[in-house]
C-alpha cells in the first residue's frame, strides 16, 4: 500500500520530520523528505539559580530537545531541580518531548503562543518566580510581551538556531519537475518562506501548480498561498494529527 500511496514531502528539521514519516507511512503515504532549516543547540545553565523560577515555558519540540541538551551538560544535582520544575508546554507534541526528557510535571496548551499564555494566566501568579522561556532565535508570536504585560518576570534563554538551506535537494527538484509529489506539509511562516525561495531559485516554483499545499495554521497558509499551490489546506487545529487529518482530506491515500 505504502508504495503505491500518494506522494508528500516534508520540509520538517530532520529529527521532527523522521517521526513525521513514520506517521505517515502507517497512513499509507510515501515520503521525501528534505529539511529547509537546519537546527543547532547551544546553552549553557551553569549560572541559573533554578530557585527563582517557578515553571518553564516551551514553545517547541526543538526547544525542549535544546532544554534536555543544556540540562545534560550541568551537574547531576542541578539537572534534578531542572527535572523537577514544571513545564508549560505551547502544545501535545512539545508537552510529549518534556515527558520523554524526564520532565514529570507536563502540562501543555492548546497548540499555539496565544492558548499558552493562557495557560500560564490561569494556573500561574507573578508572585511566585520567574518563568524561563526557553526560545529559538527566531520567535513567532509574543508570548513574553503578553505574559509581561500581564506582571510575570520573563527570562528568555535562547538555546537553539534554525539555519535556512540553501538548496532543494536534487531528488526533490527531479520529483516536481517530473510530476511525481502530491502534497507538501509546512509546518511554519518560516519553513515555508524558505521553501518558496527555494523552489523559485531552482526554478520548479511553476511545478507546483500539481501539489496540494497543507499547512498547520492560517498563518502558514498565508505565506504558501502565493507561491502557487493547486490547493491549499488548513489544518482544523495547529497540531500534527490535525495536519494529517487535513492531509487525509485532501489526498486520501
Amino acid at each position: 500500500m505504502a508504495e503505491r500511496g500518494p506522494l508528500v514531502l516534508v520540509t520538517r528539521p530532520a529529527f521532527n520530520a523522521e517521526l513525521t514519516e513514520k506517521r505517515l507511512t502507517a497512513r499509507g503515504y510515501r515520503v521525501l523528505r528534505d529539511p529547509v532549516l537546519d537546527i543547532v543547540f547551544n546553552g549553557n545553565f551553569s549560572a541559573v539559580d533554578t530557585r527563582q523560577i517557578q515553571a518553564i515555558l516551551v514553545t517547541s519540540a526543538n526547544g525542549v530537545r535544546a532544554l534536555s541538551a543544556a540540562i545534560g551538560a550541568t551537574e547531576g544535582e542541578k539537572q534534578e531541580e531542572f527535572l523537577a520544575l514544571p513545564v508549560l508546554a505551547v502544545g501535545h507534541a512539545s508537552g510529549e518531548a518534556a515527558r520523554s526528557a524526564g520532565f514529570v510535571n507536563v502540562t501543555h496548551a492548546g497548540g499555539d503562543a496565544a492558548n499558552l499564555a493562557a495557560l500560564v494566566e490561569a494556573r500561574l501568579s507573578p508572585r511566585d518566580g520567574a518563568l524561563f522561556h526557553i526560545a529559538g532565535r527566531n520567535i513567532a508570536g509574543d508570548l513574553s510581551g503578553r505574559l509581561t504585560q500581564a506582571g510575570f518576570d520573563i527570562r528568555r534563554e535562547v538555546l537553539y538556531s534554525a539555519a535556512p538551506s540553501t538548496k532543494l535537494a536534487p531528488k526533490i527538484i527531479a520529483a516536481l519537475k517530473q510530476g511525481e509529489i502530491d502534497g507538501a506539509l509546512f509546518y511554519s511562516p518560516r519553513s515555508a518562506r524558505i521553501f518558496g525561495e527555494l523552489a523559485t531559485a531552482s526554478g520548479v516554483g511553476p511545478t507546483l501548480a500539481q501539489v496540494s499545499g497543507v499547512c498547520l495554521s492560517r498563518a502558514v497558509a498565508e505565506i504558501v498561498s502565493p507561491l502557487g499551490f493547486a490547493a491549499i489546506h488548513i489544518a482544523d487545529k495547529p497540531d500534527e494529527p490535525s495536519l494529517l487529518a487535513a492531509l487525509d482530506l485532501a489526498l486520501g491515500p
